[in-house]
């Protein structure tokens, strides 16, 4: 492990650095090399021929294809830097794909510079395996340089083949770069000599070897120049891409990529005290080949860009669009399996398909409103209300002629397509600032008590649908309270209490999930369940106000619907067992980021108990825009030593909601949001992860980034998600984000991140009024 280690063992890898490049040993050496070990780096630049190769043969190194798969299912982008031409690159990441067995999501990790970075090529999110061009140079004159070429080396009698690779053609000829194949190594060197005598303007030399070939590259760029290019476009630190060559002796075809401090050579090195360290073992000796590549692998710190804020985003945003329509796409079709299991529930509760409306035709949406996430009675579904739900949920009723003013309800509301089973007093704790725990969990508790009272009264009628809509109703205000519980706990730093209400917010999705789509499990024996479901909860509530009662609760959550958070934890668990990122026999720490993924490890926790596997369930509180020490995302894009050091000198609040004390380091680790738009607190928080050893596996959120949020994205000092990453390392991803769309940014009055109303979430502008709290704007 080159990283994370004491002081001694830099210096002492100064020291042999420098003997090996004939260097003086000194402070500066020893503090470079310390510095390009404790930086995070977040994709990885692999030269091909002799990186990826072995002994004389262009052959992709299976021990090597392993490597790079590896990496690639860790969500790391693999960007091959090669002398080679587009077929010939094709040919290379075709070998690797088929030798690590790399397919679907991954390959839109892997990219390429061919010709030495004369144009890049990608993988489109869906699309075929590096089918994406990208001039990053125009290339120089392929007729004139070739004439040049054949005269000065005709003159000296040197065999040797020109390989043009054409890239445009004009009036005024074909551009591209141009590869020289000789017989011998005493070729290439009187070739280069020539060659650099020649008045050859613009183009640049370097010697290579493809197979047993020697060869000279004349190229419009160096490795180097195209490596800064491709950190543009991804948007993060050209220092933060690490380098990783065999030929880094100047001139050498590796040897600009490697003049790094990121630079690493696994074969020859240049004099250089600033970069191209070679890999050394731990008694000093170096390492070469795949050997070297491995242990270095190993041994840094890589952990690949969730965020990225790219010179040009238009090319990101394209991205985010096919992922958006890939993910809408897979969304319906999970959704259609989903209501179908509520339509087997129904019939199965009802004990006959006639006595349930439309059976076969169930939809969430008859059921949930879309927006809110909240239970939806319709307008003519009041009727059917028993006497005593209608008091409890306050449910208004049509009138004509209508009153004068609007009722006054707490825990039900209108809205424009019938009446949501959520009140003003639901939304307290995410609306009002100065909410204590004791203002929303007293009323709860007696809005819940009273409910389960409610549930044994309705024992003596048969099923129905508008009952089965109550249920949900109830359980919706019991899961509701239960993560406000969780929450408070959280920021009182009690452990106990925020295991304790973890624990429940478990048995409710438990209980949610059988009501919706459990089918088999009769209407009859999930009542009582509900009931003392609901008694639970309120004992929770109770005791916890006693303690934390005056503790304040207000955090924003984005994603409040107990549906979708269900499917994305079903979807994400899913994907990572057929991925093989885990092996359900074992336990996973879902660790949510408070506050908006708190609900999201308990619904993992129950999805994976059904299945017969085990979660085990946590928060972390992380901040990255403005309330902790570490508050610059340029900082966390960068990841720089600087960044490291922080962070492990404040490395946040992390609260394990379990008996356990500790977790094991070993447990993959599973983090948990509601919601991202540029997903730098996720990058944030899997860096901090990663840097107290544990294995993140990946991270399961709800809601995808649309379009809506492409304004946001772009302003000074956000950023966009990643869109490899989208499907791949983050899974789950529903439904889209549904808040205002900003066409511009907003001004100083109203805050850059709102609209010209200063909204941000237009539903909650009428939830203030309901509550009687003025929200001046605020988010």
């Amino acid at each position: 492990m080159y990283a994370n280690n004491a002081p001694s063992f830099y210096e002492a890898y100064a020291s042999r650095v420098a003997e090996l490049k004939g260097l003086e040993p000194s402070g500066e050496l020893t503090d470079r090399l310390s510095a390009a070990f404790n930086s995070v780096y977040r994709l990885v630049a692999l030269d091909i021929d002799g990186t990826l190769t072995v002994d004389t043969k262009p052959d992709i190194d299976p021990a090597a294809a392993v490597l790079v798969a590896a990496l690639l299912r860790q969500g790391v982008e693999v960007l091959l830097v090669t002398g080679r031409g587009r077929d010939a690159t094709r040919r290379a990441a075709k070998e690797l794909s088929e030798r690590g067995d790399i397919s679907g999501n991954l390959l839109s990790r892997l990219s390429a510079l061919t010709n030495n970075g004369v144009v890049l090529l990608e993988s489109a999110p869906g699309g075929d395996m590096l089918q994406r061009e990208t001039s990053l140079h125009p290339g120089f004159g392929l007729d004139e340089a070739r004439e040049a070429v054949d005269l000065a080396l005709g003159e000296l009698d040197i065999r040797h083949d020109t390989r043009p690779h054409a890239l445009t053609s004009d009036g005024e000829g074909t551009r591209g770069a141009l590869r020289i194949e000789l017989r011998s190594d005493d070729d290439q060197v009187r070739a280069l000599e020539a060659l650099t005598n020649e008045e050859l303007s613009g183009i640049k030399l370097t010697t290579g070897r493809y197979g047993a070939t020697p060869t000279i590259d004349l190229t419009s760029v160096d490795k180097a120049e195209a490596i800064a290019r491709v950190a543009d476009r991804r948007g993060i630190d050209p220092d933060m891409i690490l380098r990783i060559g065999d030929r880094g002796a100047d001139p050498e075809n590796d040897w600009t990529m490697l003049n790094s401090a990121a630079g690493f050579t696994v074969g020859s090195f240049s004099m250089s005290d600033e970069g191209c360290w070679p890999v050394l073992r731990d008694d000093g000796e170096q390492l070469f080949g795949t050997d070297a590549t491995r242990a270095l692998i190993d041994g840094v710190l890589l952990f690949p860009p969730l965020s990225i804020a790219p010179e040009d985003p238009t090319g990101v945003l394209n991205d985010l669009l096919r992922v958006q329509e890939i993910s809408e796409g897979r969304a319906r079709q999970e959704l259609r399996t989903f209501e179908q299991r509520m339509t087997v529930r129904a019939t199965l509760s009802a004990g006959t398909v006639r006595t349930v409306a439309r059976a076969r035709t169930l939809h969430a949406a008859d059921f949930f409103d879309p927006r809110s996430g909240g239970v939806r009675l319709r307008d003519w579904e009041l009727e059917s209300v028993a006497d005593a739900a209608t008091e409890l949920f306050e449910l208004p009723s049509i009138q004509l002629p209508p009153p004068e003013e609007e009722p006054a309800q707490s825990w039900s509301m209108w809205t424009d397509t019938g009446v949501l089973l959520r009140g003003p007093e639901y939304y307290r704790g995410v609306i009002d600032h100065d909410a204590t725990f004791e203002s929303v969990a007293a009323p709860h508790a007696e809005f819940l008590s009273r409910g389960s009272d409610l549930i044994q009264q309705m024992t003596s009628r048969g099923f129905s649908l508008v009952d089965w809509k109550i249920a949900l109703g109830l359980l919706d205000y019991a899961r509701n309270a239960t993560l406000h519980a969780l929450v408070a706990a959280f920021g009182a730093d009690d452990q106990p209490r925020g295991a304790a209400a973890h624990l429940a917010l478990v048995d409710v999705s438990d209980v949610f999930a059988a009501l919706l789509v459990d089918s088999d499990a009769a209407w009859d024996t999930i009542r009582p369940r509900l009931a003392e479901q609901l008694n639970s909860v309120c004992s929770l509530l109770r005791d916890a106000s006693a303690e934390m009662g005056a503790h304040t609760i207000y955090g924003y959550r984005e994603c409040d619907s107990f549906v979708e958070n269900f499917m994305a934890a079903e979807i994400a668990l899913r994907d990572l067992r057929e991925s093989g990122a885990w092996d359900p026999s074992q336990p996973v720490l879902a660790v949510g980021l408070a506050y908006g993924g708190a609900e999201l490890p308990a619904a993992l926790t129950s999805v994976a108990r059904r299945q017969g596997s085990t979660v085990l369930g946590s928060l972390l509180r992380l901040s990255t825009y403005g309330e902790a020490r570490l508050d610059q995302t340029s900082k966390v894009r960068r990841g720089d030593a600087d960044y490291v050091r922080e962070l492990k000198e404040e490395p946040g609040r992390f609260m394990v909601l379990e008996s356990q004390a500790k977790i094991d380091p070993k447990v993959p680790v599973i983090l948990c949001d509601d919601n991202l738009t540029t997903a730098i607190s996720l990058q944030h928080a899997r860096d901090v992860l990663l840097l107290l050893d544990y294995r993140v596996i990946g991270a399961a959120v709800v809601r995808y980034p649309s379009a809506n949020r492409a304004v946001h994205m772009n302003l000074d000092g956000h950023g966009f998600p990643d869109p490899t990453a989208l499907s791949s390392y983050i899974r789950g991803l529903v439904a889209p984000s549904p808040y205002t769309r900003l066409v511009v940014p907003g001004d100083e009055q109203t805050g850059v991140y709102r609209n010209r109303r200063g909204r941000f979430n237009k539903a909650k502008e009428r939830i203030e009024a309901l509550l009687g709290i003025d929200g001046g704007g605020s988010q």
